[in-house]
C-alpha cells in the first residue's frame, strides 16, 4: 500500500490508524476512528472519482459501513449490503465505498 501512494499520490493515499499498541504510525493516526478523522484523511464524497476501502475488526466495519458490513449469512443477491454508519452519514454512496 505504500509504495502504491508513493508511486501514485495524486490518486492514492493510505492512513494507518492503530487504537492499541503504542504512538500512531508514520502519517497515521493513533486512537480510534471518528467523524473527524474521517474528514482529515479522506477525500470529500463529492470530488471527482473519490473511492474508500476499508479493511479491520469486524466492530470498526460496523462502526464505519454499516451494522450488515459482515454479515456473512446473506444469501447471494445480498451480499452487498447498503453502505451505513459513519460513511454514509458524511454523505458517501454505495458504489464509492468497499471493505474487506
Amino acid at each position: 500500500l505504500e509504495r502504491a501512494a508513493a508511486a501514485h499520490p495524486d490518486r492514492f493515499s493510505v492512513c494507518f490508524v492503530v487504537s492499541e499498541g503504542g504512538g500512531a504510525p508514520a502519517g497515521g493516526v493513533a486512537g480510534r476512528i471518528d467523524a473527524a478523522v474521517l474528514q482529515r484523511h479522506l477525500p470529500q464524497p463529492s470530488e471527482d472519482g473519490s473511492g474508500v476501502l476499508v479493511c479491520g475488526p469486524d466492530s470498526m466495519l460496523r462502526a464505519l459501513c454499516g451494522p450488515r458490513a459482515r454479515d456473512g449469512g446473506l444469501a447471494e443477491a445480498a451480499r452487498r449490503p447498503p453502505l451505513g454508519g459513519l460513511l454514509r452519514q458524511l454523505g458517501y454512496e454505495d458504489w464509492q465505498v468497499c471493505w474487506l
